[in-house]
């Protein structure tokens, strides 16, 4: 059987339950949850409107990618997702100002590293 981890690190309890009457734990097993690393580099195209390339590094799981946002602002501007490899191309906003550039993982929208994009 194949269960997902929690995306956030810590320790948790992994428990067998039997789902009858009386429902009842089995057995249970500790789990370790690590921190997930990720690496972004991108190269100098911060033009409005231009081809960023970015190339990355991290889980790469189901539904990944690497987005633009301004800085604050929940939603993104741009994104391409990690399944197209690395290096991908975003896209920069057509507006000037200060963005941030992520790895932002599919399931639960955890940031795994954040870096300053300045759009001139």
């Amino acid at each position: 059987m194949k269960l997902r981890a929690p995306t956030t690190p810590g320790t948790y309890l992994l428990r067998y339950i039997r789902n009858g009457k009386p429902k009842a734990i089995l057995a249970t097993r500790p789990l370790t949850v690590e921190t997930v690393g990720a690496t972004l580099t991108t190269k100098d195209a911060t033009a409005p409107g231009a081809n960023l390339v970015v190339e990355w590094t991290g889980p790469d799981y189901d539904n990944d990618r690497i987005a633009i946002s301004r800085v604050g602002n929940q939603g993104y501007e741009s994104n391409a997702y990690t399944r197209d490899s690395s290096p991908l191309i975003v896209k920069v906003p057509d507006a000037p100002g200060d963005y941030e550039i992520m790895y932002v993982m599919g399931r639960g929208g955890h940031v795994l590293i954040r870096q300053p994009l300045s759009v001139k």
